[in-house]
């Protein structure tokens, strides 16, 4: 692989796993998938007395028995002060989401990420200078201050981590 196309591969990495990837996930971390997200505080009275638990077909089976039905015969559903809310914990988890592959990521961009992971596993500032640099907005030596080194060391830090993950995609 020249020296032009790794550096190519590198930024669609950035690009896909960057500030994009921060929009698409609203309120997800920087470097993380995070199906909790959107949960948060309940929004109105009703989310937080029903926990929406009441269930649109439950609710609307409990219209049927009620004789609830609108001129074409179709159920109405019963309004969510009408139904007991079910005291459970939620059994389906984000995960089949979460580990699913993304299909909008090129596969060249997901080899890059995993070479990165892989890093991670062995030299995790390595990996954390390389997403610095690739996958956020600045100045070489603003990220270098984050990091608590100078710009000569950062970027030697940064040659180090690109050589582990070019070697890393070569063998693949």
């Amino acid at each position: 692989m020249k020296r032009e196309d790794f550096d190519n591969l590198l930024r669609l990495w950035g690009y896909y796993y960057g500030p994009r990837r921060q929009e698409l996930e609203a309120g997800a971390g920087l470097y993380g998938v995070s199906s909790l997200a959107d949960l948060g505080r309940p929004k109105t009275i009703r989310q937080t007395t029903s926990m929406d638990r009441g269930g649109m077909t439950r609710r609307q089976m409990m219209g049927k028995e009620a004789g609830l039905l609108d001129e074409r015969g179709v159920a109405r559903v019963v309004p969510t002060w009408a139904a007991d809310t079910v005291r459970c914990s939620e059994t389906r988890t984000g995960a089949a989401k979460i580990l699913a592959p993304d299909f909008s990521v090129p596969p060249e961009a997901q080899r890059v990420e995993r070479a990165v992971f892989k890093l991670s596993r062995d030299e995790m500032d390595l990996a954390r200078v390389m997403r610095t640099e690739y996958c956020t907005f600045g100045r070489q030596s603003d990220k270098a201050k984050d990091f608590g080194m100078e710009r000569k060391a950062y970027r030697e830090r940064l040659a180090e981590a690109r050589g582990w993950v070019r070697r890393d995609l070569d063998f693949v």
